[in-house]
């Protein structure tokens, strides 16, 4: 297992999503010392040019702009950053999107939720292992 501490940012519009997400890497807080929670395209612009994150778990709708116009900001401002698109609109069209604008997965809220942790984990050993 990794000695790495890793600094995640949750993007998602649902308060009460995020926050229950957040709970799903509770067993992981040995590794992820920091989960910043943003509501909006604004907020995390704001969040991630005062912290590093090492990745960013991203909704597509966000209540100010696109979650794909965030993601384009991250991947060209932050290009080391992992993304995870993590959203109800999983639709072919909006993933084949995000994969090619560089995010690094993209789950459904509705069928991926609780393999979530593992996929966050292993992007985050992947790149920063």
């Amino acid at each position: 297992m990794s000695q790495n501490s890793y600094r995640i940012l949750i993007v998602d519009n649902a308060r009460a999503i995020a926050r229950r997400v957040e709970l799903l890497f509770t067993e992981h807080r040995n590794q992820i010392t920091t989960i910043t929670l943003a509501d909006s395209y604004e907020q995390a612009v704001m969040h991630l040019q005062h912290q590093t994150y090492h990745l960013v778990l991203l909704e597509i709708h966000l209540k100010d702009k696109s979650g794909i116009e965030l993601l384009q900001f991250i991947k060209a401002n932050y290009p080391d950053t992992i993304v995870v698109m993590f959203t109800n609109k999983a639709s072919a069209r909006y993933r084949d999107v995000c994969m090619q604008l560089g995010a690094n997965a993209f789950l459904d809220k509705t069928t991926d939720f609780e393999m979530l942790p593992q996929v966050v984990m292993q992007s985050l050993e992947e790149v920063y292992g």
